[in-house]
């Protein structure tokens, strides 16, 4: 695949990928010089070809966190791998599995677009060749191949977000690492880039991601971590985070109108003429839900769950340690 490390590369390692995990954090702790504590004992696992999602409130040591996985912040206690490989004791190696796409837009605006793919490509041995056949078509999927020869300062804000994370894809990693990457951006350009890490993972590239945007993390994500004051409250999938919620919404639409006596004796909001919420308590099963409104003669023609799932989450994370 386009994403995997090349041929040559990928012989030189020692550590299968398929039976290592991408990354795996390990008592890790970091204290700044002012003695703050701003990650605490943390250990989780990412293993290859997961889509991971990293929340937290503001403060909540993600930043920290994520400085350490990529290399640019000193580990206080414990240990970080990266494809098997330590990433202080062997950086070398293990950064050249990693592509990061921080939060602070960092291009040379005078660079043009190609120039600048090349050179970041270029730190990890890739050739321009190997850069053009696999940015190609990332660059005409964002429509930036007309705009190659153009100075990154002549980009807009959209299009240097999708530019980065092209820039980060350009050598090949494993692994992505994005920092959030669709902030303040319009809906076109955050479609595209959820276009882009969808295929990117449905080709088993593994991605760590941090962002705000709950509906956004809930959409792409299959695994969920919550940092909170340092410490790692939640590590499940994100079904299983969802699950153990003691309450669920669903968001139903039928072909068909419905009446609110075909749903009496449940708790729901209506939407609209085919269009409702329903809420599942924690003992109810979705698939009784299906059974009793098949009974009633409707049919589905659209199920998702609400967007708050997440929040309630997150809530229910950071609410555990407000003691």
């Amino acid at each position: 695949m386009v994403y995997q490390l090349t041929q040559s590369y990928a012989k030189s390692m020692n550590k299968s990928p398929s039976t290592t995990p991408a990354i795996a954090v390990s008592g890790l702790s970091k204290r700044y010089k002012d003695g703050h504590l701003a990650v605490k004992n943390v250990s989780f696992s990412i293993l290859p070809g997961d889509f991971t999602v990293l929340l937290g409130l503001n403060g909540a040591g993600k930043t920290s966190l994520i400085s350490m996985i990529t290399g640019l912040n000193y580990i206080s206690e414990g240990n970080i791998r990266i494809q098997g490989y330590d990433i202080e004791k062997e950086s070398f190696t293990a950064k050249r599995f990693l592509g990061v796409v921080p939060q602070e837009v960092n291009f040379n605006p005078f660079t043009t677009v190609m120039d600048s793919i090349y050179y970041h490509a270029g730190y990890f041995g890739a050739t321009p060749e190997e850069v053009l056949a696999t940015t190609t078509p990332l660059l005409k999927k964002a429509r930036l191949w007309n705009k190659r020869n153009n100075t990154t300062g002549s980009l807009s804000g959209g299009m240097r977000r999708i530019l980065m994370l092209i820039r980060a894809l350009a050598h090949k990693p494993s692994i992505l690492i994005l920092d959030e990457p669709t902030a303040n951006l319009d809906i076109e350009i955050r479609e595209t880039i959820w276009d882009i890490l969808k295929t990117l993972n449905q080709e088993k590239l593994t991605i760590l991601l941090t962002t705000h945007n709950l509906v956004e993390a809930q959409d792409l994500c299959e695994n969920l971590l919550i940092l909170h004051h340092g410490k790692l409250m939640r590590n499940q999938s994100i079904h299983e985070a969802i699950t153990s919620l003691q309450e669920r919404y669903y968001t139903f639409t039928f072909q068909e109108a419905f009446t609110d006596d075909q749903f009496a004796a449940m708790t729901f909001v209506r939407l609209g003429d085919r269009t409702m919420s329903l809420r599942l308590s924690h003992d109810d099963d979705l698939s009784s839900m299906l059974v009793h409104i098949h009974a009633q003669g409707l049919i589905v023609e659209d199920i998702m769950p609400s967007n708050n799932q997440l929040e309630q989450l997150l809530r229910q994370a950071t609410d555990t340690t407000r003691t």
